[in-house]
């Protein structure tokens, strides 16, 4: 559950790897942890 709660923390925080001012970049990167969230998710509830 730790994984999921660090995911949404890092969609909500406006300063991450890749600043979300960029046009498509800043977006991607909180895509790919939020889907990663929900794969380890998935597989936690599986």
């Amino acid at each position: 559950m730790a994984k999921e709660v660090e995911a949404l923390v890092y969609l909500i925080m406006p300063l991450d790897v890749v600043p979300d001012f960029m046009p498509v970049l800043g977006l991607l990167d909180d895509v790919s942890v939020i889907l990663a969230a929900v794969a380890a998710l998935d597989a936690e509830l599986r």
